[in-house]
């Protein structure tokens, strides 16, 4: 088994966590970019005579940040946008199992995806637990 064989089967595996993993991070960059435009609302804290007044307290609407601050969230969200690119790339190359038959596609979802034991699925597909493993990794070389 090759090395790139290797690659497109573990990321066939995770595909599920890495795409939660970048919805998770595309909303950190949401985050980071309205604080960036000053929409945080983390507010003012208030005195209790200032809670208890009726009278709404004034506020600002664009606060003025340090270019340090500003440095750091840029920096921030680049960190978090080069992480969804690896992503990206690692879900693009999970996506290569697409080219397999049908029969094969099926066989890969059941191994890497359901909750069957692997004895189970190679039994049902007619493998052994060892002859299905070098039949998945045949067929991924085939595409490479």
């Amino acid at each position: 088994m090759t090395g790139l064989t290797r690659l497109v089967i573990d990321s066939y595996r995770h595909k599920y966590d890495y795409q939660r993993s970048i919805d998770r991070l595309m909303l950190e960059i949401e985050e980071i970019d309205e604080e960036m435009m000053g929409l945080g609302h983390r507010g003012v804290e208030m005195t209790e005579e200032q809670a208890k007044c009726p009278l709404p307290m004034p506020s600002t609407t664009s606060p003025i940040f340090s270019n340090s601050k500003i440095l750091g969230l840029i920096e921030k969200k680049t960190e978090k946008e080069r992480q969804i690119d690896a992503l990206t790339l690692a879900l693009q190359q999970a996506d290569m199992v697409k080219r397999l038959s049908v029969e094969d596609q099926r066989l890969m979802q059941e191994v890497y995806h359901s909750e069957r034991s692997v004895e189970d699925v190679a039994r049902d597909h007619g493998y052994s637990k060892r002859g299905m493993y070098k039949h998945i990794n045949a067929e991924i070389e085939k595409i490479l």
